[in-house]
């Protein structure tokens, strides 16, 4: 078989794992060696098939192996696009079987990506998260960007409930900015805001000058933070 007619299930290899839910969130994040190993492992598996699929077709229906041979003159051409078509079927097909949600906490775990894990529980139990910079700001929000593990995340994006600072020596958080007073009074002027909200006061925040990240609760906080202590103004 020329190598060249290799390609193409090798191509359906890669379109494979990396569209089929089971495969694609790490197929992403693989070095290339590792993503070229896993794509040529699909591709022999759609090959073989492809090759036992074309087989029998000639010996059932020669006429067609005959049109084929006519029209496309390369010896093993049949079985190599037919892995290709393999490997790009095969994954939607799958994908009915193998729920994107449920892949993507797995891939999440298998990676032991525990600030990933942490944004997904927190955007889908819609709860706040407080986030440390090295520059001792301090965020409370609301994620509010889906997730896709297939590739590496450089950014969060959160909505702002409160910011603050933490003391260089005693680390002890101080609140110093409430946005949802600041949210309220916007939303009363103009209903419009309601809905651009998300979109006017997002803050993106680089995973790498994060220091810490936590749920976070309010009434927990309070316990361990009697409101006397705090000091909250709706300055932004």
């Amino acid at each position: 078989m020329p190598f060249n007619v290799l390609l193409l299930p090798l191509l359906g290899g890669y379109v494979f794992i990396t569209y089929w839910n089971y495969t694609r969130f790490s197929a992403r994040r693989y070095a290339g060696e590792r993503l070229l190993i896993n794509a040529a492992l699909a591709g022999v598996v759609f090959l073989v098939l492809s090759y036992l699929t074309v087989s029998f077709i000639s010996f059932k229906w020669p006429g067609v192996d005959q049109w084929w041979r006519t029209w496309v003159p390369f010896e093993h051409s049949g079985a190599s696009l037919g892995a290709l078509l393999l490997g790009a079927t095969a994954s939607r097909v799958l994908n009915l079987f193998s729920k994107r949600d449920k892949e993507v906490r797995r891939t999440i775990s298998a990676w032991n990506d525990y600030l990933e894990e942490l944004l997904l529980d927190a955007q889908e139990n819609t709860r706040q998260v407080s986030v440390t910079l090295k520059n001792g700001k301090v965020y409370v929000g609301f994620v509010v960007r889906s997730f896709d593990p297939a590739y590496d995340r450089k950014y969060i994006i959160l909505l702002p409930a409160m910011s603050g600072f933490r003391d260089q020596v005693t680390h002890k958080i101080t609140f110093n900015t409430d946005y949802t007073r600041v949210y309220q009074d916007l939303i009363a002027e103009d209903l419009g805001r309601l809905v651009r909200g998300v979109w006017d006061f997002q803050l993106v925040i680089s995973v790498a000058e994060i220091i810490s990240a936590n749920l976070f609760d309010w009434d927990v906080y309070q316990r361990f933070n009697p409101p006397a202590d705090t000091a909250v103004d709706t300055a932004v």
